[in-house]
């Protein structure tokens, strides 16, 4: 049974769900980064799903995401803005949510540069799930991406 909160603590609980996902994500934070997810989530990219299919559950959803970040050279950093969250639907146990993002990189070498790689619309549907507010689908729909 989950511990009872006001509709605007759950709402701010999910919001930092929203920016805990960026920020774990950017920071390399593996860990913290897939506890943002329900155990059996799902993450896809549309209209091309990132990595040939979409992704199921949290495990895979952070190891997809740690190759990647590996296989970034060692003077990027990924930077992922999300802001406008609109909550299109709130319960006590599920909620559902859309997002902006952009996705910019910094390279920090001998010329350093800032790269816009992409900007798109996250749709996410939250659940309860150990107590916590995870997400359990997340859907980037994706307007520009280089």
């Amino acid at each position: 049974m989950s511990e009872a909160r006001t509709p605007a603590e759950d709402r701010k609980l999910i919001e930092e769900a929203i920016t805990g996902y960026a920020s774990y994500l950017d920071f390399r934070e593996f860990d913290a980064f897939q506890r943002v997810f329900a155990r059996d989530a799902t993450w896809n990219r549309a209209p091309i799903p990132t990595f040939g299919r979409p992704l199921h559950g949290a495990v895979e959803i952070r190891t997809m995401m740690e190759k990647h970040a590996r296989e970034a050279p060692a003077d990027r950093v990924g930077r992922h803005l999300v802001n406008n969250v609109i909550f299109d639907e709130q319960t006590a146990e599920t909620a559902r949510t859309r997002s902006y993002v952009t996705v910019l990189t910094v390279t920090t070498g001998a010329t350093p540069s800032i790269r816009l790689r992409g900007v798109g619309v996250y749709h996410d549907r939250f659940i309860r799930e150990d107590g916590r507010w995870v997400i359990a689908e997340r859907l980037f729909n994706v307007d520009y991406l280089d």
